[in-house]
């Protein structure tokens, strides 16, 4: 089933996990246990009633009941009496990567390793066991109850009760493992989550409307915190762009490498500086050079860098801002290309553009106002404007994730074409005098599934509406006639 829908479900392969097809089985097997408890409950004679397969005669449905307890039960005891029958505690990846970590191990090391692995296998039987055990209890709780329902013509309201308090049970038993008091705390700490600290509450004065930080005192792309309070250039979502994660891994992580070296440089230097001015100098010296050459970061609008959060966040002099007009254009064959082009070019002055893009650009060569500006006037989620000023058509480039799919550029209210630049920003050519450009997230899609659900909403109060007028109608007929 997984194969089918990796291979046929549009949509499905983007999963983080595919495993979600187990919750098909987790809906079905319950709906189908619940319809035949409907069946057994309703129809007096049910169990009596025979049973086919195909056509072809089994016995009776109290065969069938008893052969499905002897299945499910059966195997729940030989999973409990006998783990490793038909499970393996140890994926094929795991075995593979213990077998390469022994390949060139000493013996003693080996040994280690083999210990481990049998502690692991061990640790993981004793968490499984206990569950097969418990379900195979509830298998025959429930066979039991069903048969004294048969057996003994009892109300059926209290075999209902009894499956239901074993279903209650053991959705508790399991529930409380993930949900439980531990997972409670107090109504502030529920509001307010993370702590501000230091760093924080030093990049929270800045009232500038747009700007991001980078967080290297805790797990940059895996820490929640930051972007909490502030734009991060880090954080974690389980859905992130797949080319920005491309970014990532090709430019930002070497940029944080070359910060971390310049702060060991720093420390390095710093042992020979004979006094606090020159070791003041050394430490700007170093810690500009290494801000400069981070053009990526610098480009992303990486205005504050957090370093220790117990002392204020470090301000990086040398980002480019919300959005910068360009000097030149290089039009680059692919996104191949383009990624590699930001190895070589400064971001601030040319931009890198994909060659399908070619259109848009028209081969359009800026010729640069020193006295031009652009700047962000204001920003939300889904709408930012942007004021422009410039003696000649320019090239701007816009600090912010270029996505085709909803967003919509504006020039005094006129929409104007919009393409990528720097493998992930935004850029446009910007005509020359005063402007407001806005881009504004606008999807279609968005906008018609607005439309049809009104429309659903309306139609579902007309059907409900329709049904109380023509019960109503159908009473007052009834008691006209009565």
């Amino acid at each position: 089933l997984s194969d089918f829908l990796i291979d046929y479900l549009p949509g499905y392969n983007k999963f983080r996990s595919v495993s979600m097809t187990l919750t098909i089985a987790n809906f079905c097997i319950p709906a189908l246990g619940l319809l035949g408890l409907y069946k057994i409950t309703s129809t007096p004679d049910f169990l009596t009633q025979p049973f086919t397969l195909f056509g072809k005669p089994l016995g009776k449905n109290l065969h069938a009941l008893i052969f499905a307890f002897a299945v499910t039960g059966g195997l729940s005891l030989l999973m409990y009496a006998s783990p490793t029958t038909f499970n393996t505690f140890l994926s094929g990846e795991e075995l593979a990567q213990f077998d390469k970590m022994s390949e060139n191990a000493d013996a003693q090391t080996s040994e280690q390793i083999a210990n481990y692995m049998d502690n692991l296998e061990q640790a993981r039987i004793a968490i499984f066991r206990p569950d097969a055990l418990r379900s195979s209890l509830l298998i025959i709780a429930a066979f039991i109850a069903i048969m004294l329902f048969f057996s003994l013509k009892y109300d059926k309201r209290i075999l209902i009760v009894i499956i239901g308090i074993l279903i209650v049970g053991d959705l508790a038993t399991v529930d409380l493992r993930f949900l439980n008091k531990e997972s409670f705390g107090p109504k502030q700490a529920v509001k307010v989550p993370f702590d501000k600290d230091a760093a924080i509450t030093s990049i929270l004065a800045d009232k500038d409307p747009d700007f991001r930080t980078l967080n290297l005192a805790a797990n940059t792309f895996n820490d929640a915190s930051t972007s909490y309070f502030v734009k991060s250039i880090g954080g974690y979502h389980g859905a992130k762009l797949k080319r920005y994660q491309q970014l990532i891994e090709f430019r930002i992580s070497e940029e944080i490498g070359t910060i971390r070296n310049g702060f060991g440089q720093i420390n390095e230097a710093m042992k020979s500086a004979r006094n606090n001015a020159e070791a003041d100098s050394i430490y700007r010296m170093i810690i500009n050079k290494t801000l400069y050459s981070i053009p990526t970061l610098n480009m992303l609008n990486t205005k504050y860098i957090i370093v220790n959060p117990n002392s204020p966040a470090m301000l990086n002099p040398f980002a480019y801002g919300n959005a910068w007009f360009v000097k030149d254009v290089q039009m680059v064959a692919n996104p191949d290309s383009e990624v590699l082009a930001l190895n070589k070019i400064n971001p601030k002055v040319t931009a890198a553009i994909d060659k399908q893009f070619e259109t848009e650009v028209g081969g359009f060569k800026p010729v640069y106002d020193n006295n031009g500006s652009i700047k962000l006037t204001s920003y939300k989620a889904n709408a930012l404007a942007y004021e422009s000023n410039a003696a000649t058509e320019q090239l701007a480039v816009f600090s912010e994730i270029y996505y085709k799919d909803g967003w919509n550029a504006y020039v005094d209210g006129k929409v104007v074409p919009h393409f990528r630049a720097n493998f992930v920003l935004r850029a446009m050519k910007v005509p020359a005098g005063k402007h407001k450009i806005e881009f504004k997230f606008e999807p279609a899609p968005y906008a018609t599934s607005e439309k049809v659900a009104f429309a659903g909403s309306i139609l579902l109060y007309l059907i409900i509406g329709g049904a109380i007028f023509m019960e109503l109608r159908k009473q007052k007929t009834a008691e006209a006639k009565a």
